[in-house]
């Protein structure tokens, strides 16, 4: 399985990231990945009270740019 770097750690393509993590390799805070996972702007699934990011979309974010 392919891997990919995000935020300085190795993770499984198509697997999904924390808000920690997404704002680390988005370099931006936790809070604007909520809202933006809010917002319906970033790719996102809420399990319980947490937003899970797919790797996939952060790399659209990182490669592609957030439109807005």
């Amino acid at each position: 399985m392919s891997k990919v770097i995000i935020g300085g750690k190795a993770s499984n393509v198509g697997g999904m990231l924390s808000v920690v993590e997404a704002a680390e390799a988005l370099h931006c805070t936790t809070e604007y990945v909520r809202i933006c996972c809010r917002r319906g702007e970033l790719d996102a699934v809420k399990f319980g009270r947490k937003w899970l990011i797919p790797v996939h979309a952060v790399e659209a974010i990182i490669y592609g740019g957030l439109e807005g």
